[in-house]
């Protein structure tokens, strides 16, 4: 899906792309820019976090981001899983009222297409037009009127297969992206959003407990905000590549 508006067309509604929108390339990504590139058409906003003309909004170019696949479908897709079981059960069942807050950090020199790619495959279209990510992350706040139940964390992974998400409190956040941004200041939410609460602790030990048990080279013994080193997979159960729910079919894992 694209947005004609951001090439300026009077159209405010997003659509899908036709064969006469060439110009709409000036301002956004398009389709062909990720076609036999190797990464996936990573979204931000969560598609099953939404529901009707919001799900659909989710699959523009603009919501996207050149993920690795191993990445999306496999760890990403896992933490988003885990992210909305518990914010279900935690914040929005009990009044409180969730914020997600998702981004990604830039790679300074890595762009699709690659056109040495292209030339070896005979592919001919515009090269380095789309940024790859080194880095996305996600913050989470639960706002509620008894700070008893609000919480917050965040995660940030490295966009490659076998990545470990790293968890850690929204100020440790904002640092690490203040450094990788190169800004003088960042703050995702005004305020931590009682980011040392027993509550903020309880929910992010559920979903790293999940995260342990479903992904590959997840280290049980480390602490959410310890190192994390890669683990044997025998002995329990843990979603690869080819596993449930981990297609691109599963869950809408790749805009479309």
């Amino acid at each position: 899906m694209v947005e004609p508006q951001l090439s300026g067309a009077k159209e405010t509604n997003m659509r899908t792309k036709t064969k006469t929108d060439l110009n709409l390339k000036t301002n956004q990504a398009i389709d062909k820019d990720y076609d036999k590139t190797g990464y996936d058409r990573g979204h931000l906003n969560p598609n099953a976090f939404q529901c009707g003309e919001g799900q659909n909004a989710t699959f523009t170019l603009t919501n996207v981001v050149p993920m690795d696949p191993c990445f999306n479908r496999v760890h990403w897709c896992e933490l988003e899983e885990n992210l909305k079981q518990q914010l279900k059960n935690e914040c929005s069942n009990v009044d409180g009222k969730p914020f997600l807050v998702t981004g990604a950090v830039p790679s300074p020199n890595l762009k699709i297409p690659i056109k040495a790619d292209d030339d070896n495959r005979n592919i001919k279209r515009d090269a380095g037009r789309v940024v790859v990510p080194s880095r996305i992350w996600t913050a989470v706040c639960c706002n509620h009127s008894n700070n008893n139940e609000k919480f917050s964390f965040a995660f940030m992974g490295v966009n490659k297969p076998g990545s470990i998400l790293e968890a850690m409190q929204v100020t440790q956040l904002n640092k690490e992206l203040t450094k990788l941004y190169g800004k003088s200041s960042i703050e995702i939410f005004n305020g931590d959003c009682n980011e040392g609460s027993p509550k903020s602790a309880k929910v992010l030990k559920e979903i790293t407990k999940m995260l342990r048990s479903n992904l590959l080279h997840w280290d049980d013994e480390a602490g959410p905000s310890g190192p994390k080193k890669p683990r044997s997979s025998s002995g329990r159960k843990r979603r690869s590549l080819s596993g449930s729910g981990s297609s691109l079919e599963g869950g809408g894992r790749e805009a479309a």
